[in-house]
């Protein structure tokens, strides 16, 4: 089979890292756009790197390689409404009329369930209608329906992930948990020990589904969440973190402040999605979560 090229956004993040990875094992050739130095880690995952600020895409211009495909981790959390609207909606877009412009069959784009904003379901779909909320589910979503908008010139898929765990992972509360379990917190208070949950998926398994995607995704535009299979309760996840972290404090159970939800897998599964059992995506997290902090 004849290697693919692809290009990968967000090369520093720890998905990013994940994609490299999993192209390079496959025998793909990967570049990468970063907007930070990179330690050698990151640039040994790659063919080349190209310096990209997507709050400034400009740069998009100086990188003249062709590639047959794009997938699109890099994004801005926890920012400014302003920025975050300029680099995950704006930015999209610009990378999208680029991929356009130098004819780039297809572009892989990882978004966020935060597009749904405020959950009112038990389990959200592919179907689920959205509910802004907050300034960055909407900076999403407002790259979801570009990418939409050009469905009849470019390939995408928006790929809407919930709590991605593995060696450094930070930005979900289960993460902040693992951090207060192995802090030994005197408290730790969450909510809804009894609810069902599967919201979280490894990221090597999202690497391989986005290099999956990358590779042969024809439909004009698609939109799935990801996570894992078989929910299991809430209290048995906090149970293994705190076995796994000896946690010696006390875990208070608090009413919820918002809906819980699940998340339907079938549509991604369908996209090629091999998704993981929730147990087995917690204890594989902790495990590679718990040896990095050791190390």
């Amino acid at each position: 089979m004849t290697p693919s090229r692809v290009l990968v956004t967000g090369a520093t993040s720890r998905l990013g890292q994940a994609v490299g990875r999993c192209l390079r094992r496959h025998g793909h050739i990967a570049h990468a756009t970063s907007r930070t130095k990179l330690d050698e880690t990151v640039l040994s995952l790659f063919e080349q790197i190209h310096h990209l600020d997507l709050s400034d895409p400009a740069g998009l211009g100086e990188i003249r390689e062709q590639f047959d495909s794009i997938i699109h981790v890099a994004a801005a959390y926890q920012k400014t409404p302003r920025y975050m609207m300029r680099v995950n909606g704006m930015g999209t877009s610009a990378l999208a009329e680029w991929a356009v412009s130098r004819d780039i069959p297809r572009l892989v784009c990882v978004s966020s369930m935060a597009v749904y904003g405020e959950v009112n379901v038990d389990e959200v779909s592919a179907a689920t209608s959205v509910r802004h909320s907050n300034p960055y589910g909407l900076s999403r979503w407002a790259a979801d329906c570009y990418l939409h908008s050009l469905r009849s010139q470019l390939s995408s898929v928006c790929v809407r992930s919930c709590a991605i765990v593995g060696q450094d992972s930070d930005y979900h509360f289960l993460s902040k948990i693992l951090k207060d379990m192995t802090a030994q917190q005197p408290v730790i208070q969450v909510s809804n020990p009894d609810f069902l949950f599967n919201n979280v998926i490894h990221e090597d398994t999202l690497a391989s589904f986005l290099v999956h995607l990358a590779l042969t995704h024809q439909s004009n535009f698609s939109s799935v969440p990801v996570g894992s299979t078989g929910a299991i309760p809430l209290s048995e996840i906090i149970g293994r973190m705190s076995s796994a972290t000896k946690y010696r404090g006390q875990v208070d159970w608090i009413a919820s402040t918002s809906r819980p939800f699940c998340i339907d897998v079938g549509p991604a599964v369908q996209l090629g999605l091999r998704p993981m059992q929730t147990s087995e995506t917690i204890d594989r997290w902790l495990k590679d979560a718990l040896t990095e902090i050791i190390l």
